[in-house]
Protein backbone atom coordinates (compact mmCIF):
# COMPACT_ATOMS: atom_id res chain seq x y z
CA UNK A 1 0.00 0.00 0.00
CA UNK A 2 1.51 3.50 -0.56
CA UNK A 3 0.15 6.59 1.46
CA UNK A 4 0.16 9.86 -0.13
CA UNK A 5 2.93 11.94 2.03
CA UNK A 6 0.89 14.46 4.22
CA UNK A 7 2.60 17.74 5.17
CA UNK A 8 1.27 19.95 8.50
CA UNK A 9 2.43 23.62 9.53
CA UNK A 10 3.35 24.56 12.83
CA UNK A 11 0.19 27.22 13.51
CA UNK A 12 1.29 30.28 13.48
CA UNK A 13 -1.31 32.93 14.68
CA UNK A 14 -0.01 36.34 14.18
CA UNK A 15 -4.02 37.85 14.60
CA UNK A 16 -6.19 36.08 16.95
CA UNK A 17 -9.44 35.25 14.75
CA UNK A 18 -12.85 36.39 16.96
CA UNK A 19 -15.96 36.88 15.43
CA UNK A 20 -15.88 40.15 16.00
CA UNK A 21 -12.99 40.76 13.81
CA UNK A 22 -14.23 38.59 11.15
CA UNK A 23 -17.10 40.79 10.97
CA UNK A 24 -14.86 44.06 10.83
CA UNK A 25 -13.02 42.21 7.89
CA UNK A 26 -16.43 41.87 6.02
CA UNK A 27 -17.50 45.46 6.84
CA UNK A 28 -13.96 46.48 5.74
CA UNK A 29 -14.41 44.55 2.26
CA UNK A 30 -18.25 45.54 1.51
CA UNK A 31 -17.19 49.16 2.16
CA UNK A 32 -14.25 49.41 -0.38
CA UNK A 33 -16.57 47.05 -3.21
CA UNK A 34 -19.05 49.62 -2.66
CA UNK A 35 -16.59 52.33 -3.28
CA UNK A 36 -15.17 51.10 -6.28
CA UNK A 37 -18.52 50.17 -7.73
CA UNK A 38 -19.73 53.89 -7.28
CA UNK A 39 -16.66 55.28 -8.84
CA UNK A 40 -16.73 52.37 -11.96
CA UNK A 41 -20.61 53.79 -12.40
CA UNK A 42 -19.36 57.25 -12.67
CA UNK A 43 -16.53 57.04 -14.85
CA UNK A 44 -18.74 55.42 -17.15
CA UNK A 45 -21.60 57.91 -17.04
CA UNK A 46 -18.64 60.25 -17.57
CA UNK A 47 -17.49 58.19 -20.49
CA UNK A 48 -21.31 58.06 -22.37
CA UNK A 49 -21.82 61.43 -21.53
CA UNK A 50 -18.90 62.47 -23.46
CA UNK A 51 -19.90 59.82 -26.52
CA UNK A 52 -23.12 61.63 -26.51
CA UNK A 53 -21.46 65.00 -27.13
CA UNK A 54 -19.13 63.94 -29.53
CA UNK A 55 -22.34 62.40 -31.44
CA UNK A 56 -23.94 65.22 -31.08
CA UNK A 57 -21.60 67.38 -32.13
CA UNK A 58 -22.04 69.19 -35.72
CA UNK A 59 -24.69 71.24 -37.91
CA UNK A 60 -28.71 69.47 -37.90
CA UNK A 61 -31.18 70.80 -40.28
CA UNK A 62 -35.00 71.51 -38.46
CA UNK A 63 -36.79 68.93 -40.24
CA UNK A 64 -40.54 68.34 -38.35
CA UNK A 65 -41.80 69.34 -34.78
CA UNK A 66 -45.01 67.01 -33.34
CA UNK A 67 -47.23 68.10 -30.91
CA UNK A 68 -51.12 66.85 -29.63
CA UNK A 69 -53.78 69.58 -28.48
CA UNK A 70 -55.49 66.66 -26.61
CA UNK A 71 -56.94 64.01 -29.23
CA UNK A 72 -54.03 63.15 -31.03
CA UNK A 73 -50.51 63.69 -32.15
CA UNK A 74 -49.58 65.62 -35.09
CA UNK A 75 -45.90 65.53 -36.35
CA UNK A 76 -45.37 68.59 -39.19
CA UNK A 77 -42.69 68.72 -41.78
CA UNK A 78 -40.78 72.03 -41.57
CA UNK A 79 -40.56 73.48 -44.96
CA UNK A 80 -37.24 73.80 -46.48
CA UNK A 81 -36.74 77.26 -47.00
CA UNK A 82 -35.51 79.52 -44.96
CA UNK A 83 -33.53 77.05 -43.50
CA UNK A 84 -33.70 76.23 -40.04
CA UNK A 85 -30.69 74.94 -38.35
CA UNK A 86 -28.33 74.42 -34.98
CA UNK A 87 -24.98 73.54 -34.80
CA UNK A 88 -23.22 72.16 -31.66
CA UNK A 89 -19.66 71.85 -30.80
CA UNK A 90 -17.67 69.60 -28.75
CA UNK A 91 -16.67 72.40 -26.24
CA UNK A 92 -20.32 72.97 -25.63
CA UNK A 93 -21.07 76.03 -27.70
CA UNK A 94 -23.94 76.56 -29.99
CA UNK A 95 -25.42 78.29 -32.18
CA UNK A 96 -29.05 78.13 -34.21
CA UNK A 97 -30.91 80.47 -36.83
CA UNK A 98 -34.18 79.22 -35.33
CA UNK A 99 -36.28 82.10 -33.50
CA UNK A 100 -36.39 80.86 -29.83
CA UNK A 101 -32.97 79.08 -29.97
CA UNK A 102 -30.56 81.64 -31.46
CA UNK A 103 -30.05 83.28 -28.15
CA UNK A 104 -28.81 80.13 -26.90
CA UNK A 105 -24.88 80.06 -27.45
CA UNK A 106 -24.22 77.01 -24.62
CA UNK A 107 -25.60 73.76 -23.86
CA UNK A 108 -25.05 70.88 -21.73
CA UNK A 109 -25.44 66.85 -21.71
CA UNK A 110 -26.77 66.01 -17.93
CA UNK A 111 -28.24 62.39 -17.19
CA UNK A 112 -31.63 62.74 -15.36
CA UNK A 113 -30.94 60.29 -12.39
CA UNK A 114 -34.98 60.16 -11.64
CA UNK A 115 -35.72 58.84 -15.51
CA UNK A 116 -32.07 57.77 -16.61
CA UNK A 117 -32.37 59.69 -19.76
CA UNK A 118 -29.88 62.24 -21.57
CA UNK A 119 -30.86 65.77 -21.46
CA UNK A 120 -29.65 68.85 -23.57
CA UNK A 121 -29.69 72.25 -21.35
CA UNK A 122 -29.44 75.26 -22.83
CA UNK A 123 -28.04 78.50 -21.95
CA UNK A 124 -27.53 82.21 -23.07
CA UNK A 125 -24.45 82.46 -20.66
CA UNK A 126 -21.99 79.88 -19.61
CA UNK A 127 -22.70 78.03 -17.22
CA UNK A 128 -19.07 76.74 -16.54
CA UNK A 129 -18.22 73.38 -15.20
CA UNK A 130 -19.92 73.48 -12.18
CA UNK A 131 -22.53 70.31 -11.33
CA UNK A 132 -25.47 71.90 -12.21
CA UNK A 133 -29.10 71.04 -10.42
CA UNK A 134 -31.95 69.49 -13.61
CA UNK A 135 -34.76 70.73 -11.40
CA UNK A 136 -33.66 74.64 -12.17
CA UNK A 137 -32.74 74.54 -15.63
CA UNK A 138 -34.85 75.84 -18.81
CA UNK A 139 -34.96 74.64 -21.35
CA UNK A 140 -34.16 71.08 -21.40
CA UNK A 141 -34.89 68.12 -23.70
CA UNK A 142 -34.76 64.76 -23.42
CA UNK A 143 -32.43 63.44 -26.18
CA UNK A 144 -32.97 60.42 -28.84
CA UNK A 145 -30.62 59.81 -31.42
CA UNK A 146 -31.44 57.45 -34.42
CA UNK A 147 -29.29 57.15 -37.41
CA UNK A 148 -28.88 60.79 -38.59
CA UNK A 149 -31.85 62.17 -36.60
CA UNK A 150 -31.50 63.80 -33.54
CA UNK A 151 -34.85 64.24 -31.46
CA UNK A 152 -35.28 66.75 -28.40
CA UNK A 153 -38.26 65.96 -27.05
CA UNK A 154 -39.84 68.76 -24.47
CA UNK A 155 -39.47 67.08 -20.87
CA UNK A 156 -42.50 68.36 -19.44
CA UNK A 157 -44.70 68.06 -22.30
CA UNK A 158 -46.73 65.07 -21.46
CA UNK A 159 -47.88 64.66 -25.42
CA UNK A 160 -44.95 63.65 -26.56
CA UNK A 161 -43.99 66.95 -28.18
CA UNK A 162 -40.74 67.25 -30.11
CA UNK A 163 -38.58 68.64 -32.70
CA UNK A 164 -36.43 66.10 -35.09
CA UNK A 165 -33.42 67.05 -37.06
CA UNK A 166 -31.62 65.28 -39.65
CA UNK A 167 -27.71 65.75 -39.34
CA UNK A 168 -26.32 68.37 -42.14
CA UNK A 169 -22.34 67.53 -41.27
CA UNK A 170 -20.32 66.29 -38.27
CA UNK A 171 -18.00 68.12 -36.90
CA UNK A 172 -15.34 66.19 -38.51
CA UNK A 173 -16.55 67.22 -42.16
CA UNK A 174 -16.51 70.98 -40.80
Amino acid sequence: MVSTPTFSFPAVSIWKYTPESMKKILLLFVTLLAFSCEHDELLDEARIDEELNQEIAGSWLYVEYGYSPGDKYYTVPIPADPTNTIAFKKDFTMSSTMEGLDKYKYYRVLQDTVTSQHVMAFFEADPGNQPLDLAGLSPTYSILRQGNFLTLNYRWCFEGCHMKFKRITSVEEE
